[in-house]
């Protein structure tokens, strides 16, 4: 238990000498750059591989899964070990690793969302194809059969 609470160890940490700062600066440039190239790997893959009839494309799925299949621990471990005795720590090797962590999930995220776009949804978006009605036409149109559907189920009147 400590002896006091407070913000006193707070600011050892974040002081000139703390070097807290110099190391969020990275950690969030290893972040950005991380999600970058997922983004950059995982988009035009996921595309393939939600849209197009792939021979392989179960065992490239399968691929995509294989850092998940060991434990992270123990091979994030080994790798900061020998990235520090080849002094690469906080370089490009680092942003790879994390990379192909956050690709099992990217791709088969952006697979499952291009796989479920309707196609003719996107043929309509393509340029000169025939567009939608514009708002007030497709709001005039569904206020009318709302209304058609009200006057179907009013219940008829019976005489007596």
């Amino acid at each position: 238990m400590p002896s006091q609470y407070g913000f006193t160890f707070w600011e050892r940490v974040f002081n000139p000498r703390g070097n807290a700062m110099a190391s969020l600066v990275t950690s969030v440039g290893i972040a950005v750059t991380t999600v970058i190239v997922c983004l950059a790997i995982a988009v035009p893959a996921g595309l393939a591989l939600g849209r197009l009839q792939l021979r392989w494309r179960a065992a490239i799925m399968l691929v995509f899964l294989l850092p998940s299949a060991f434990p992270n621990l123990p091979v994030y471990v080994n790798i900061a070990r020998v990235f520090y005795e080849l002094k690469l720590a906080g370089t490009v090797p680092v942003v790879l690793v994390h990379a192909a962590h956050g690709l099992v999930l990217a791709v088969w995220i952006s697979a499952a969302a291009f796989a479920s776009v309707d196609k003719a949804l996107e043929e309509a978006a393509q340029p000169g194809r025939q567009r939608l009605a514009p708002l007030p036409h497709r709001y005039a149109a569904a206020r009318r059969a709302r209304h058609h559907r009200r006057r179907d189920l009013r219940v008829p009147r019976v005489a007596g």
